[in-house]
């Protein structure tokens, strides 16, 4: 926080937000697959439509302060999401340090069980009636998408750590060619100071 201008702090609050819509709906990581991005979409849909639903029910659209503070708070999930981006803004960021991005996950369960609670002190009818099929339908759907959407993310962890341990394995390789072809130079003694010259880059990188 030292080195983060005053002046800064928006710009950076505004780059949070700005990164966690383009992760879970805009823009996401190249080696996302398309049924990861559609669960990510699917969860943040099903958040709003959860809150939406709290909201409707416990009839806070007549309670414009309790509402007001109820958005607030939930706009600041987003924020405590991508927050490294606001606390490290000149890093590198790679799909390893973006762990802080299942507290949406937390956040739907918790919408849920906030429903399955109001469901419980209306108390439950006898008769199959069309409103109880809904709960249901919302209850499993909601089990489902989150499976699924764990189960995506299970898979991109592991792609990303295999990733990681390619390229380790490559910067590894290529300076251990280098000091290679420095030992074997006419007049190199072991101890020697070495200077590279030029970039060190992978700029084409399909693994």
């Amino acid at each position: 926080m030292g080195k983060i201008a005053i002046m800064d702090v928006p710009i950076l609050i505004g780059r949070c937000y700005k990164r966690f819509l383009e992760y879970f709906l805009w823009k996401p990581f190249a080696f996302v697959t398309e049924t990861s991005q559609r669960m990510n979409i699917a969860v943040c849909v099903l958040a709003v439509l959860l809150f939406v639903y709290l909201v409707w029910r416990k009839k806070l659209y007549h309670q414009w302060v309790e509402l007001a503070l109820c958005v607030i708070l939930c706009g600041f999930m987003p924020l405590a999401v991508a927050f490294i981006y606001f606390m490290a803004p000149e890093v590198d960021y790679s799909m390893l340090m973006l762990y802080s991005y299942t507290l949406i996950y937390i956040m739907v369960i918790a919408l849920l069980e906030r429903c399955i609670e109001e469901w419980n002190c209306n108390g439950l009818q006898s008769s199959r009636t069309i409103a109880q099929y809904g709960r249901y339908a919302v209850v499993f759907a909601t089990v489902f998408i989150m499976c699924v959407s764990c189960y995506t993310d299970y898979l991109l962890t592991n792609k990303a750590y295999l990733r990681m341990d390619f390229a380790e394995h490559r910067v590894n390789n290529y300076f251990n060619r280098i000091i290679a072809s420095v030992e074997v130079q006419e007049g190199y003694q072991n101890g020697d100071e070495v200077a590279l010259i030029g970039n060190f880059y992978y700029r084409i990188n399909q693994a």
